[in-house]
């Protein structure tokens, strides 16, 4: 089991680390699960456009698919930009001193870290 190696306090109030584990499992399984459920039930759909042996229906269960697929592509690069961007943010300079002073910074950068 992932245990994150120190605790976050923000604004004085330490946050517990099976709060912060948590979190990252959520943040890891809507990155990398939802993406996945979305494909697995897509390829359902497919299946049954290739039973339906209608067009119309093929075709509607095609359509069906590609939006899911898109989706799963969305929800897995939508968490990983905002990922990449607090990174960005935490790494940035401000009149050549650091933002690594802001604790809630500090506990984001550790719940999303790669593990």
């Amino acid at each position: 089991m992932w245990i994150l190696s120190s605790v976050c306090a923000i604004g004085g109030v330490p946050i517990p680390d099976y709060i912060l584990n948590t979190i990252s499992y959520v943040i890891d399984f809507i990155k990398i699960g939802v993406p996945l459920l979305l494909i697995i039930f897509g390829m359902v759909d497919l299946a049954k456009a290739v039973a339906a042996k209608k067009e119309e229906d093929m075709k509607k269960y095609q359509t069906l698919f590609m939006k899911k697929l898109l989706a799963g592509a969305m929800v897995f690069f939508v968490v990983s930009i905002t990922i990449f961007l607090l990174k960005l943010l935490d790494s940035a300079e401000t009149n050549g001193r650091s933002t690594n002073d802001y604790d809630a910074l500090k506990c984001i950068q550790e719940i999303i870290q790669e593990h």
